[in-house]
């Protein structure tokens, strides 16, 4: 089958793009993946795994912005999606998150392909939290409207043919909204196991004895609750001395934390790594005690799950994570981790986990939990299986309206 991946940024590269990718040419189809072009790369690109199909370039990088933003319907996004539907004979089309779903449904309905919405994230509420804790800027409030957002999701989650969501709880959220559950997919942002097979050149990932070390992998975003992690590292020293924060990743706001982090004497305790290619990030969290989820409690947060929870598991780290309502659940469930509440409850918990005995248990039991349901291979099944119902569908309704003709 020949199916079509539509992407709002540059490819390479996304981990969930990557992953949906991999899962459907490793079951046999034919991918093709339009995505978005600010960093001028060829318009056409093949590689093993797909066929890469970026939007064409507009003259001078600022119209080449603005003109291909992903907005909602913007006709050069609609355009360049029917363009390769057309040329290619796009069987299905998946369409990664809220921002070009309608774009994505505008070229289905008139091509008679299925559209498959993969939503990673509650889009409406992580537009609020960026209006809540971010610094303001115009074109969060001109193009990243919280209520446009809701009334696009509303329209779109009742147009696609099938709703990919990440986690039961987002899930629950579109059933409370009344979209029917058998129109939605769980495929969870769970890893490939075969990713900590790291190269022999890299030496043995092993951790310092002498130290705490917690592992924070991601953006550099006020969403993030980095801020409040270095507070409560500030606090848990005091009692836990050795302990060390490694935050992997970069964003707009490394500058302000790296600030923090002076500010509270925390030179000698954190370490800003900066970004890192995505199996070396695995690695230097391998060299870690702990894995940190210090995101903020939100209704966004609520309703969603990080790649990292799934990582830290599979590496074998003991989790220590806000208490999100997806992230508690895993881990109650499968008892690899602490939750905290508060920052007091996140040093108490930071104390326990001096304990070598819990940690490896902990980390035991989440490594356990990842070789035996939690991986990508069962989710990339079932995202394959559920493109594949939705495309027979179409089909069987495209034959029997040709025949009725």
């Amino acid at each position: 089958m020949r199916v079509g991946l539509v992407y709002d940024a540059d490819y390479p590269w996304d981990i969930r793009v990557w992953k949906v990718v991999t899962a459907l040419a490793d079951h046999g189809h034919d991918v093709h993946l339009i995505c978005r072009n600010l960093t001028r790369r060829p318009a056409e690109e093949s590689t093993p795994d797909l066929t890469i199909h970026r939007l064409r370039l507009l003259p001078g990088a600022g119209l080449n912005g603005i003109g291909t933003f992903p907005a909602f319907v913007n006709p050069v996004w609609i355009r360049r999606i029917a363009e390769v539907v057309r040329a290619v004979g796009i069987e299905a089309l998946i369409v990664r998150d809220l921002p070009l779903a309608l774009a994505g449904v505008a070229v289905g309905r008139r091509h008679r392909v299925p559209v498959v919405l993969d939503m990673a994230e509650n889009y409406p509420a992580m537009l609020r939290d960026v209006t809540q804790f971010e610094r303001f800027r115009v074109q969060n409030v001109l193009v990243r409207s919280p209520l446009l957002a809701t009334m696009v999701e509303r329209l779109a989650a009742r147009l696609v043919d099938h709703i990919v969501v990440v986690i039961e709880e987002a899930r629950d959220r579109l059933v409370g909204a009344g979209i029917p559950a058998n129109r939605i997919s769980i495929v969870r942002n769970t890893p490939k196991v075969d990713l900590t097979q790291f190269p022999a050149e890299w030496g043995a990932a092993e951790s310092d004895g002498t130290r705490l070390t917690l592992a924070f992998v991601g953006g550099l975003e006020p969403m993030r609750g980095l801020e409040a992690a270095l507070e409560m590292l500030a606090r848990a020293v005091r009692l836990v001395p050795e302990l060390r924060f490694k935050i992997i990743g970069d964003g707009r706001w490394r500058g302000d934390l790296e600030a923090q982090a002076r500010a509270l004497g925390l030179t000698a305790h954190v370490e800003f790594a900066g970004r890192r290619e995505y199996q070396r990030a695995l690695f230097e969290v391998q060299q870690a005690d702990i894995g940190l989820i210090p995101h903020r409690v939100t209704a966004h947060t609520s309703s969603t799950i990080p790649n990292k929870l799934f990582e830290y598991m599979l590496l074998g780290k003991p989790v220590l994570a806000t208490d999100m309502p997806p992230v508690r659940r895993v881990i109650n469930e499968v008892d690899c981790g602490l939750v905290y509440r508060s920052l007091d409850e996140g040093v108490e918990a930071l104390a326990r986990l001096r304990d070598v005995a819990l940690r490896r248990r902990l980390g035991e039991n989440g490594r356990r939990a990842v070789l035996d349901r939690y991986r990508w291979d069962h989710d990339g099944a079932e995202l394959v299986r559920a493109v594949g119902r939705v495309a027979a569908l179409r089909r069987r309704a495209v034959s029997v309206s040709d025949v009725s003709l």
